[in-house]
């Protein structure tokens, strides 16, 4: 869209305009202070000299949002929810997806409606998620502050939404779907629990040894996803000197094929058994010599 003309359809506030190209094609622009002095019927060309910060939601994204802001029932949460877009994007580099807009809103307008009912979902890996990804937490603590000062007069979110905040936070940054990242922390959340069974070990959480672990496992599971193979040329000597820890990741792979369909082979069973290694042990490397 950028550079094209197009006609403003509903200035939403200052910083948001609903507009259609010429083909009848509605979009959703997200800036600061683009929708200042603007009119209903006014020409709006998305270029570089708008702002820094500009977002678009196109087409089949807008017009879920030009639905969603029917649905919403306190209207100063949709102020509140492009204000913390905002800041992300600036936080994060640039790197924040506009539908964070509308995932972000969506989600929280829910999340107001259960709990007036009383209804709380709680989310168990909070604690993890600050190791996991340390500087979205940061963030989405900041947010979730924002978030129950503004709307002190309506409602106080329970912490168990911080989870999600940080969740929505971290999908907009990769691109992801939300739900695939809640089921990559689900399996993760599995596979840890049993490698503490197994092992009789009690993971620190805190430490890069389990950092890797995760984004291996996760990278693993996309691999297969993708229908990617990889060579694990230290397979034997891995199942070898890592013999108690591959017999572990043979068994992560059976949670993985009976509960989530996924079927990894031995390269990267193989790898994930040395994970496992660095999580006991806490070292970097291990000799993996013949001999």
């Amino acid at each position: 869209m950028n550079g094209k003309q197009c006609e403003i359809i509903n200035v939403l506030n200052h910083n948001t305009l609903i507009c259609k190209n010429d083909d009848g094609e509605t979009y959703v622009f997200f800036g600061k202070g683009i929708g200042f002095k603007k009119k209903k019927g006014e020409k709006f060309i998305n270029d570089d000299n708008v702002q820094d910060y500009m977002l678009v939601l196109e087409a089949k994204e807008a017009l879920k949002y030009k639905e969603l802001l029917n649905q919403v029932t306190n209207k100063r949460l949709i102020d509140v929810v492009q204000n913390i877009v905002y800041e992300a994007n600036k936080e994060f580099d640039n790197k924040i997806n506009a539908k964070l807009n509308l995932t972000l809103l969506d989600h929280l307008n829910f999340a107001m409606e259960r709990q007036k009912n009383n209804i709380i979902i709680n989310y168990p890996f909070l604690s993890e998620l600050s190791y996991i990804y340390p500087k979205e937490y940061e963030f989405s603590k900041r947010a979730f502050n924002y978030i129950n000062r503004e709307l002190k007069d309506s409602i106080q979110f329970d912490k168990a939404e911080l989870g999600f905040l940080v969740l929505h936070i971290h999908a907009a940054i990769k691109n992801m779907k939300v739900s695939n990242l809640l089921l990559n922390n689900t399996i993760v959340y599995d596979c840890t629990k049993l490698i503490e069974k197994e092992t009789k070990t009690k993971i620190d959480y805190r430490s890069i040894y389990y950092t890797s672990f995760i984004k291996h496992l996760e990278y693993a599971i996309q691999r297969y996803k993708d229908g990617i193979r990889i060579n694990n040329v230290l397979w034997e000597s891995i199942k070898d000197k890592c013999d108690i820890e591959y017999i572990v990741a043979e068994k992560i792979n059976n949670i993985l094929k009976e509960k989530y369909n996924i079927n990894l082979d031995e390269n990267e069973i193989g790898y994930i058994a040395l994970h496992i290694y660095k999580l006991r042990n806490r070292k970097i490397n291990i000799n993996l010599g013949k001999g």
